[in-house]
């Protein structure tokens, strides 16, 4: 893991967490995912920690998967994974009984994305960058998108995200119902503070229940839509091997429909 690719901070009763791999716009290698969830681990058995933000270092929030670090395959030979699996504290910052904030801006995309959607509050800036590039490059999508966004977002507007990969800014975030706060880049790790330390000052067992509650009205057992969602990694698709390569090379994929 890069040094220091994680960094937290503490300011009273709320906690930070900073994606700090700014030279990759923060994008996620597998050391950097297990530091997140022992970092995570740590705050939730913290009973001074009563609010969470997740921010990035640098021009962006996140850029998802860092696919350098994904791998390659031969030829003829099509991998079956089209990213790193889903992490399991994934669910537990969701289950989290202290309100969690993420603070967005420049790009928040693939499992940067996903990683925002499972915080209670989403301060986005203006002319930030949200979406997910998987689907037009046929890569596997299993870090919980696909059960949350529609939830959040309604089933026609996410498949309008998911499938069409295209990148939208914090005004139309805020138009789905996405951002919580719109404002400008340079405002936004300000709002999202003093958001956490409003929230830090209310009753944080209160708003776990209220939060289990909720989520819970959904209809949505996450653990059981999660697994379902990993329960396609099996299937081969010829395509992802293509839609790898053609993003490390920077040029247009060439799609068989395979």
């Amino acid at each position: 893991m890069d040094a220091e690719s994680l960094q937290l901070e503490r300011q009273g009763a709320v906690a930070t967490i900073v994606l700090n791999r700014p030279q990759v716009l923060n994008a996620f290698d597998p050391p950097m995912r297990e530091e997140f969830g022992r970092l995570l681990e740590e705050l939730m058995a913290d009973q001074g920690v009563r609010a969470l933000v997740i921010r990035g270092a640098g021009s962006s929030f996140c850029a998802g998967d860092d696919m350098r670090t994904v791998g390659s395959s031969s030829p003829g030979a099509p991998r079956r994974l089209g990213g790193h699996p889903g992490p399991d504290w994934l669910q537990r910052l969701w289950e989290w009984q202290a309100p969690t904030i993420a603070a967005i801006h420049g790009y928040a995309v693939g499992f940067g994305f996903d990683l925002a959607l499972y915080c209670d509050f989403r301060v986005v800036a203006q002319d930030a960058k949200l979406g997910d590039l998987r689907a037009p490059r046929a890569l596997h999508m299993g870090t919980g998108g696909t059960v949350l966004l529609p939830h959040l977002v309604g089933l026609s507007r996410a498949m309008e995200v998911l499938l069409l990969g295209e990148l939208f800014d914090g005004q139309t975030a805020s138009q789905i119902g996405l951002a919580h706060r719109v404002i400008p880049s340079e405002e936004v790790v300000a709002t999202a503070m003093a958001l956490a330390e409003r929230l830090a000052n209310g009753p944080t067992r209160r708003y776990g229940i209220i939060k289990r509650q909720a989520y819970g009205a959904l209809g949505l057992r996450l653990a059981e839509a999660l697994a379902y969602e990993q329960s396609f990694r099996g299937e081969v698709v010829e395509d992802m091997e293509e839609g790898r390569r053609a993003f490390v090379e920077k040029r247009s994929p060439r799609f068989t429909g395979r």
